[in-house]
Parts: C-alpha cells; sequence; structure tokens
C-alpha cells in the first residue's frame, strides 16, 4: 500500500516527527520488494530480511511494523522482521505488514507467516479449489477431501460475488464449513493479502451451528460489501455444546446495508473480534447477542445511516450477554443523524437487557465527533453490571452523553467539548434505576448546555451474583469550563472531591495535563489527584491484552467481584499502527480530521 507525499507530511507535521528526518529531499518514496509467505514451527526464531527495489533513489529510510502479532519486532534501520515463536502457541496463519517510510511518503507490504500449520490449500479462479461451494462442501467432492483440522485456506485477491462464497448455511439450504481446529490448532481462512479479496452479492463469512460443530476457527483479512461476518448459534436451541466456540475474527472490513449486515455473534462462547473495521448502514456495528466470554478488540466503526429501522441504534451493542469486553475500539464521525432519522440514537457503546441481564468491561475505548450518546446501560428484563474505564469522549452534540439504570461505574474516564445540539434533560441521567455506582477519577470538560447530572446517589447497590457493591455518586471528578446546573435533586456530588482546574495544555497554560488525546502529561496538574493517586482522566495508549488472544477469566476480567479488566503487554508499535497520527495529535486541533482515515481503512 503507498502512501502519497503530501499525506505523510501531514502526518509527521502534526505529530512532531520532522526533527526525526533529514530535510534533504529524495528522488522517490521508498518501495518495497515484495516478502514472500513464510512456513516455521513453534519454538523457532522467523528472521525475515527487507529491501527496497529502489534503495538507491530512496535514501535513507525508517523502517516499521505496520501490524502484527505483539512479539514480532521490525529493525528500524534495516526492516528485518524478527519472532520468537512461542512454544505453546497453538498452530495458526498470521499477517504481518511491514513499513518503510522517508519524507517522500511510505510503502507498507504484508505477508503470511504460517505457524505449525501442516496445509495451505488456495482457492481462487486459476486455482483446483475455485470457491467455497467447491473447496468447503463436507459432503461431497472435492471439498471432502480438505478436511483436515488446522488446513490454512488462503484466498486469491479479487472481487467475488453470490451463493458459491457463502461460508454457512446458503439460501438453497447448502452447508459450507471449515473443517473444525482444536486447542493446539486454529483452521484459518484468510485473504491473500488483507482487504483485497473483496466480497459482495450476499456472501456472508458466518460459524452457523446446528448442522454441524463449529470450533476453533480463525477468519481473516476479508472486505464485506453489505454482509455478516461473525458466528451464529441459534439453531442450537440452547444446547452449549453445539453453540460456535472459539473463534477469531481479525483485520475484517464491511460495508453495512440498511439490515442483516453486521460483525456479530449471538448463542456463542469465547469469539475474539479483533482489528476489523465497518461502516454505513444497519442498526448496529459489532453486536453480542446472548453470549458469554466475548472480546470486541481494536476494532474501528462509524455510523453512517439507518433509514430502515425504527428501533435503537448502536455502534457496539453488548446484549444479554455475559463476560464480555471491549477494548481499544474507537468509534468515529457518527455525526450525520440527518441519515437515521428514525428509531433512537441510544448510544455508540450500548448494553441493552430487553431479554436478560450483561456483565461488560468497556476498557480503554474512544469516541470522537459524534450525535450519538457515548453510552447506555439498561436496566428491563435484568441489570447490565459494567465497568466503564479509561473512556475518552470528545466533541459530542447528542442530547445526552451517558444514560445508566444499571449498577455502572466509570472510571477514569473523558468527557469534553460536549455541545448539545438540543437542550439536554440532563447530560449524565442515572435515573431512574439509581443504581449506577457512580463517576470518579474522571474529568469533564468544556460542556455547553446542562443540567450535568441526575440520579447518581452514594449507598450500595448489587451486581449480579447478588455481591453489595459500592455507589460514589460523583467523587473526585474535575469539572471545568461549564455554568450550568451542576445537579438535580437526585445526584449526591460531593462537592470537598471537586475540582475546577483548566486541564488542557496550552503555551499559557504549559502545566496543563491533556496535550494528546490518548495519555495525560506527566507531572500535569492533573497528576496525583485521583483516588487512586493516579492521574486524573483516561490512559487509552497502552493496549489491553495480546493480540489474537480470547477471553480469559486470569487475563482479560479478574472477577465479576472485582470489576475490573486487566493490562496485558503493551507494544508500542502496535499503538502506533493503530492509532496513527491520532495517537499523537493536539487536542486544541480537530483531531478527527487528522486520523489518516485511508489508514484506518474507512474508503469504499
Amino acid at each position: 500500500m503507498k502512501i502519497k507525499r503530501s499525506h505523510y507530511l501531514q502526518g509527521i507535521l502534526l505529530t512532531g516527527a520532522l526533527s526525526c528526518y533529514s530535510l534533504s529531499a529524495y528522488a522517490d518514496a521508498p518501495a518495497i520488494t515484495t516478502f514472500a509467505d513464510q512456513q516455521i514451527q513453534q519454538g523457532d526464531t522467523l528472521v525475515v530480511p527487507a529491501k527496497l527495489s529502489n534503495a538507491n533513489k530512496a535514501g535513507t529510510v525508517n523502517w516499521s511494523k505496520a501490524f502484527g502479532p505483539d512479539d514480532v519486532k521490525v529493525n528500524p534501520l534495516t526492516g528485518t522482521v524478527t519472532w520468537q515463536i512461542p512454544d505453546n502457541l497453538p498452530s495458526e496463519s498470521f499477517y504481518i505488514g511491514v513499513r518503510s517510510s522517508n519524507l517522500e511518503g511510505a510503502d507498507i507490504d504484508t505477508f503470511i507467516v504460517h505457524v505449525g500449520v501442516s496445509k495451505v490449500v488456495y482457492i481462487g479462479p486459476n486455482e483446483t479449489l475455485k470457491n467455497f461451494n467447491e473447496a468447503l462442501g463436507a459432503w461431497k467432492e472435492p471439498g471432502k477431501n480438505y478436511r483436515e483440522p488446522g488446513t490454512t485456506f488462503v484466498v486469491r485477491n479479487g472481487e467475488y460475488s453470490g451463493e458459491n462464497w457463502i461460508l454457512g448455511i446458503t439460501p438453497s439450504g447448502q452447508f459450507f464449513s471449515l473443517p473444525n481446529g482444536n486447542e493446539n490448532m486454529y483452521t484459518t481462512l484468510m485473504a491473500e493479502d488483507p482487504g483485497q479479496v473483496r466480497l459482495s452479492g450476499g456472501a456472508r463469512l458466518m460459524a452457523e451451528a446446528g448442522i454441524d460443530e463449529v470450533a476453533y476457527w480463525a477468519i481473516k483479512g476479508f472486505f464485506m460489501n453489505k454482509g455478516r461476518i461473525g458466528a451464529d448459534g441459534s439453531n442450537c436451541n440452547g444446547e452449549e455444546a453445539c453453540k460456535p466456540h472459539h473463534m477469531k475474527f481479525i483485520r475484517n472490513g464491511i460495508y453495512q446495508d440498511h439490515s442483516n449486515s453486521y460483525f456479530g455473534t449471538g448463542h456463542s462462547n469465547y469469539i475474539l473480534f479483533e482489528n476489523n473495521f465497518s461502516y454505513g448502514g444497519n442498526r448496529a456495528k459489532f453486536l453480542a447477542y446472548k453470549t458469554k466470554n466475548v472480546i470486541f478488540r481494536r476494532n474501528i466503526g462509524r455510523f453512517d445511516h439507518n433509514e430502515k429501522h425504527t428501533g435503537p441504534k448502536n455502534t457496539f451493542s453488548l446484549y444479554t450477554s455475559i463476560d464480555v469486553a471491549a477494548q481499544n475500539n474507537i468509534v468515529v464521525d457518527g455525526d450525520t443523524k440527518e441519515f437515521a432519522e428514525y428509531g433512537e440514537l441510544m448510544g455508540e457503546f450500548a448494553c441493552p437487557t430487553t431479554v436478560g441481564e450483561s456483565r461488560t468491561v468497556w476498557d480503554r475505548n474512544i469516541q470522537l465527533n459524534s450525535d450519538h450518546p457515548n453510552s447506555n446501560l439498561d436496566l428491563q428484563a435484568g441489570k447490565c453490571d459494567a465497568t466503564i474505564r479509561d473512556v475518552v469522549s470528545w466533541d459530542i452534540k447528542a442530547p445526552f452523553v451517558v444514560m445508566t439504570r444499571s449498577p455502572s461505574l466509570f472510571d477514569h474516564a473523558t468527557f469534553g467539548a460536549i455541545h448539545p445540539d438540543d437542550t439536554p434533560l440532563v447530560l449524565f441521567n442515572g435515573w431512574p434505576g439509581r443504581n449506577a455506582r457512580g463517576i470518579t477519577n474522571s474529568i469533564i470538560h468544556d460542556v455547553s448546555k446542562g443540567p450535568l447530572l441526575e440520579g447518581f446517589a452514594t449507598g450500595t447497590t448489587t451486581d449480579l451474583d447478588g455481591n453489595s457493591m459500592t455507589r460514589f455518586g460523583v467523587d473526585t471528578v474535575n469539572i471545568d469550563d461549564f455554568s450550568g446546573a451542576m445537579a438535580l435533586d437526585s445526584s449526591t456530588v460531593n462537592t470537598t472531591k471537586l475540582t475546577y482546574i483548566d486541564p488542557m495544555w496550552s503555551t499559557s497554560n504549559p502545566t496543563g495535563g491533556m496535550r494528546y488525546l490518548v495519555r495525560m502529561e506527566a507531572n500535569s496538574n492533573m497528576s496525583g489527584k485521583a483516588k487512586d493517586k493516579k492521574t486524573f482522566g483516561k490512559k487509552i495508549k497502552d493496549i489491553s491484552n495480546d493480540t489474537s488472544t480470547l477471553y480469559s477469566l486470569n487475563k482479560n476480567i479478574i472477577s465479576s467481584a472485582e470489576k475490573s479488566a486487566v493490562s496485558g503487554s503493551i507494544n508500542n508499535t502496535e499503538v502506533r499502527g493503530q492509532f496513527t497520527t491520532l495517537a499523537t495529535a493536539d487536542l486544541n486541533m480537530r483531531t478527527y480530521d487528522i486520523i489518516d482515515l485511508d489508514r484506518l481503512r474507512f474508503a469504499t
């Protein structure tokens, strides 16, 4: 993937990275010599040299990892890729993206690493297996000959359409599925290059149970035009052993139609959605419904339109699901409410409980430039027991920011540039349930209209297991640039624990902690003021948990009693790859304007 010089220079100037480069002009942007795919075994060390096809013209370049497993390293001077493969890593195939850049531009090349994979099968017009119909029919030739667990199926780059490209149950009643893997090996279905296999015309990638068991699959790198990607166990009639489990959906994209088009999982267990993107229509972009042990990590969503449905609309909807985590996701530019005329805008991050209770953790997520509320935590057919931590919600024009009737805790949150188009009833609403555990260690900055708070009382509430939990009300929060009504009668605001400090960094306020969107400045006017002696507000720059890891009680969520998420390994290169210029964007600018949308892959 080539990056134009003008776009690249914009990112350098905005991030202050220009000092890292010589000011002399280069003849050409770098062009990476195509990497070959690699085969390697667990316990071995991958070493792949990098080359430029125009090294004599590109001059000095910088190399970095564009994406890939956390432990992959790229030498910044030579581009050599190294990866010490863990001994206990289940067999699977992975993408690695390598980036080379200079002042003239940048190039990214991708290759596949097959770890412990004994069989790689190619699908495409010029291959023996032309499509999914031929490759994945378990009952017929030739598909039944390719049913070995742990096989990797690589689809050649191209545009494909129709029923022959359905994974799951087809309209004519056929069933195409992957051979199941096991705890030691995943069966992988992946595009030759991420984003370069484009499916349309009714194509789907669904792990649908009920006809046969579906388990231990990894689906990677596809772009879907008006289709679905995910898992569905609704045909299992509640039988746990039948439900899809241990599924990974990584680095895929969907342009969504008005309906029946989304990333989603229902009636399933141990599902991962990671590094995917979704934009367009429908009620939700990412959906968990009656599921357990699910993670949405490092995904990007944009809510563009929805003309057909009159029901609630959410970007991430964790619906009647237990132990679901949303980590390091971004929702951006949901500012087109004129194209979502019908129904309720019920939050970019939502937890409906109309058919049963939920338990969720929202960790290090970002909302930018939106007419949608940040979150809506329900209390109908059960509670939504939610911890929302290290969240950023910035440039919001919705009639409310938070509505929570359930035992939810907002901890180390940052809400800023809240300018409702209409006068709100209340912006942060804990009524009528009055179960919310409160807002603490947080920042509320630049709010143009009020009232601000309702229903955040002190006392106790209970979690889903009946354990007692403390309600903080509004305690240890910095509120500034707001002159409206602070709280209505049912809110308990500990005014002795409020501060009113300007947190924004500027040349006239050099101690301000908020210079960048994804982290707070050290030794700032926000440092050490939280109840845990840490900095007020969010910490988004770090990544929660390792790439490609599924839900684990020991790793991802400690316990229902502690209501907390644990940070796993942090890899700065991967962070830069996910957030691009956003990671160092100055808050005094409109940050969403300088996100590199080509890198985030929203473009049709």
